[in-house]
């Protein structure tokens, strides 16, 4: 009975399938439907359940949500993306990759280098 149920939420794309994978521990099922879903309401506890085994689709769901943002320029949301960005960061940080957290966090500096309120909150993350 279980697999039958589980095979029906295999095309789900809302957030009861997501919260059925974390609670059955299907961490790969969860991530496929936050690639469905990127705005799930489940994105960070799919990333923190995940980070140790998949950090790359962690750092990569926070950067998609943080470039979002600094690529239209909506300076209202530069918090928001920051926010985003140090938890990337800390995945980076919690993985021994310090050094691709810098090459990554300078090719934003320098992406971005005009967007005046932005840079201050990206040298903040250094």
């Amino acid at each position: 009975m279980r697999e039958r149920l589980l095979k029906l939420l295999e095309s789900a794309a809302d957030d009861g399938a997501v919260a059925i994978y974390l609670y059955e521990r299907l961490l790969p099922q969860a991530m496929a439907v936050i690639d469905r879903n990127p705005y799930s309401s489940y994105l960070e506890q799919v990333v923190e359940a995940t980070r140790a085994d998949y950090p790359n689709w962690g750092i990569h769901q926070y950067q998609r949500r943080t470039e979002n943002i600094m690529d239209v320029g909506n300076a209202k949301h530069y918090e928001e993306a920051a926010s985003w960005l140090r938890r990337a960061r800390d995945i980076y940080l919690q993985h021994q990759r310090a050094a691709a957290w810098a090459a990554y966090l300078d090719s934003l500096l320098e992406r971005h280098a005009r967007k005046y309120k932005l840079v201050p909150l990206l040298r903040a993350l250094r």
